[in-house]
Parts: structure tokens; sequence; C-alpha cells
């Protein structure tokens, strides 16, 4: 066991300590406990560097404003005038002003003498004829083109606007109207002029075997004013193709240039008949018709 009083010389009380002894409850250990006394404060250190600044303090509200009192007006001075300064640049032109409402009319002065009658014009080109069509058609009116042996007379059709009948004539004869079975399909001439054209057209009916070809003509036919007897003018024309062998159906047509002056009065008629191309013989070609007369002022 360690001897505490044999050392406890070893733990004595100093200026600058302070021992205590004592002993466990328990256990009945010696407890030393040595407190050092502080010694007086030694002699005051140099001062230290500066240290940094600190960061800068927060604005003050601002304080209320004075209230002063207004002084006197001071007394007016007097001073000389001073000389006129020097005209200034003339300004820019302001812009046009609205236009002003028009005024009366005033009286018409008198007239004033007629010039002279210029020179004559260029005399123009000439002028191109109004062309006039004058269509023609049988209608619902069958035609029979007949032809005899060894007679020269032939029956063909008479027809016009929309009309036909029989006529029996000789190729290249005259017809006369007031005839038995001469109707008047004629069509006067409204205005002189010239008939420059004519188209037709045939539609076969029947069926059969001609004994010979046989070619459909269309002739135009002019009595003048006064007359009732026409006759061929201008060429007939052929229409295309010739018939030998017919059905229903088959047809034929053509168009033919004419140069045929007429004057206002003179009265038309338009036929179509049978043109046998050989020895005479009896052929029957039953059909309907059409054609288109155009003239010329």
């Amino acid at each position: 066991m360690y001897n505490y009083k044999k050392r406890r010389s070893t733990f004595k009380k100093s200026a600058h300590r302070k021992v205590k002894i004592k002993r466990h409850n328990v256990c009945k250990k010696m407890i030393v406990k040595v407190k050092r006394i502080p010694g007086p404060p030694g002699p005051q250190g140099p001062t230290g560097p500066q240290g940094q600044a600190g960061a800068a303090g927060a604005t003050g509200t601002t304080g209320v404003t004075g209230i002063g009192v207004t002084g006197p007006t001071g007394a007016t001075g007097i001073g000389v005038t001073g000389a006129t300064g020097t005209a200034g640049a003339a300004g820019a032109t302001g812009a046009t002003g609205v236009t002003g409402a028009t005024g009366f009319t005033g009286i018409q002065g008198d007239t004033g003498a007629t010039g002279s009658t210029g020179a004559t014009g260029v005399t123009g080109p000439p002028a191109v004829g109004i062309g006039a069509i004058i269509p023609y058609s049988t209608g619902d009116d069958t035609i029979s083109l007949i032809t005899g042996v060894g007679d020269p007379i032939v029956d063909g059709g008479i027809f016009t606007f929309g009309v036909a009948s029989q006529v029996s004539v000789t190729p290249g004869g005259s017809i006369t109207l007031g005839l038995p079975n001469v109707p008047n399909f004629s069509f006067v001439v409204p205005r002189t002029g010239t008939i420059t054209s004519l188209a037709g057209f045939f539609f076969v009916l029947n069926q059969g075997t001609l004994p010979g070809p046989v070619q459909v003509n269309m002739q135009i036919y002019l009595a003048s004013a006064s007359s009732n007897t026409f006759n061929p003018v201008g060429t007939p024309l052929a229409l295309a193709p010739n018939f030998t062998t017919v059905a229903p159906g088959d047809n034929a047509n053509g168009i033919s240039p004419q140069s045929i002056p007429v004057v206002a009065g003179d009265k038309l008629l338009l036929i179509v008949i049978p043109n046998i191309l050989g020895a005479n013989f009896g052929s029957v070609l039953t059909g309907l018709a059409s054609a288109v007369l155009r003239s010329t002022k």
C-alpha cells in the first residue's frame, strides 16, 4: 500500500498551489487533490496590429425636413434695354391650304365663226358584205326521185321551210307557179346581193337495187319580181356518192360555190331531182332533203 503520509511532503502547500487530502468513503483510499493558484498578472505586452475594418453599418432613417419662412422679395432692378438683335432667317413655307369652292359658271360667250371645211379624208376600204343564211328542209314530207324509161321528164321535189311537194320537170327547163301540182314554195329576196354557195343533204328511206347509177342533184330557180316563171340559175349541186343499191339510212351530201346576183324582189325556188348517169331507165329513190343557201350583200 502506498504510504501517503510518508510522501506527504511532496504535496506541500506553496504560493502557487493548494493541496487537499481526503479518504474515500467506500474503499477508504486516500484521494489527493492539488489546485493551482494563479500568480499575479504579468506586465502588459505590446499592442498587436490593427484588425480589418468591420462592415459598414446600416444607413439611419432620414430626419424630418425642416420648415423655414420665405424671406421678402428683393427690390426690382433697373437696367438699360439692349440693342435689337439681327433678324432671324425666314421660316419654311407652310403647307398649301385647301382649295376653295368652285366659283359660279360664267355666262356663255357668243358662238365663234364657222371654220373652213377641211380636206376630204382618204376613202376607206370597200365594206365587207354581211352574209345571210336561208335554210330549206322537207320536214316530214318525203320526196320520190323517179326517172322514166326513155322519158326526159323526171319527178323530183320542190321544198322550202319544213314542207315539200312532188314536181315533174324537164332538167334545164322552166317551172311555172300556178300550174297543177306546182305549189308556191318561193322565197322573196329582201335586198340586192349575191348567192355565194349552196349546200345540200339527201337521206334515203327505201331499200332496193336501182337499174343503174343515180345521182341526186339540187338546183336553184329564179324569177323576177313580176313573173311566176322560174328558170334554173347557177351550177347544179351534185351530191355524193351516187346510188345503185340503197338501204334506209344511206345518204349523200355536198356543197358548191355559186355566184348568182339577185335584186330585191326576185323570187327563189329550190328543187331536188334525180340525174341518171347513162341510158334512160326507170328508177325510184325515196327520202328526205335539206339545204342551205348563203348570200352576201
